[in-house]
């Protein structure tokens, strides 16, 4: 069940407006009827209601269909009673319609960086700051750690989510694959350096 603030704000977006604090008087409306088509859930119900449209100043005929996505017949009812009984609740609380009214921007959904998408970067980083000889070191540790994301399939995993867990699989993994103790201390300093992007 929709709490009240789910319901204002679902509302809202349809061009509710709460009433001015200074107008006491109700404006004019009709209260909310439900069309259910006998309770045939494969048509689209619809509540019908009358609300007072600030632009015009008169009644305006509106529709509310928000609730058709639910296919069980008592359950969308159920849904629809509902908002008949919010909407009706709104209009004797006196709001009004305003076809003018903004609706606000949704925020953007914040990009939460990728492991893969920081080494990419970081690899990038070192490829124009070093040499061809000194890069190959990070080139090599770069195509070793993206083939144990693949491997541990964690494609998915957030940079910041990197625990020192997977580092020190990481390094296992590292040990287990290099015998000559330099080329394992170049790697392993790579596996430092990178792990320092999830702090």
């Amino acid at each position: 069940m929709y709490t009240h603030l789910n319901l204002t704000n679902r509302l809202t977006t349809c061009g509710f407006t709460p009433p001015e604090n200074h107008k006491l008087e109700v404006p004019p409306y009709r209260k909310c009827k439900l069309y259910d088509y006998n309770q045939d859930t494969s048509k689209t119900w619809s509540i019908e209601f009358y609300q007072w449209n600030i632009q015009t100043q008169r009644k305006q005929r509106r529709f509310f269909s928000k609730f058709n996505s639910i296919q069980n017949p008592k359950k969308r009812l159920d849904e629809a009673k509902r908002w008949i009984a919010f909407i009706d609740q709104q209009l004797e609380q006196g709001a009004v319609y305003n076809p003018n009214a903004t609706i606000p921007a949704p925020k953007p959904v914040e990009q939460i960086p990728l492991l893969t998408a920081d080494l990419k970067a970081y690899l990038s980083d070192k490829e124009s700051t070093l040499g061809e000889d000194s890069y190959k070191v990070y080139r090599n540790f770069g195509d070793k750690l993206t083939a144990f994301v693949k491997e541990n399939k964690l494609q998915g995993l957030a940079t910041k989510d990197l625990t020192p867990e997977w580092c020190s699989r990481y390094r296992q993994h590292i040990l287990k694959l290099h015998d000559h103790p330099t080329t394992r201390n170049k790697e392993l300093e790579c596996v430092d350096n990178h792990s320092k992007l999830s702090e």
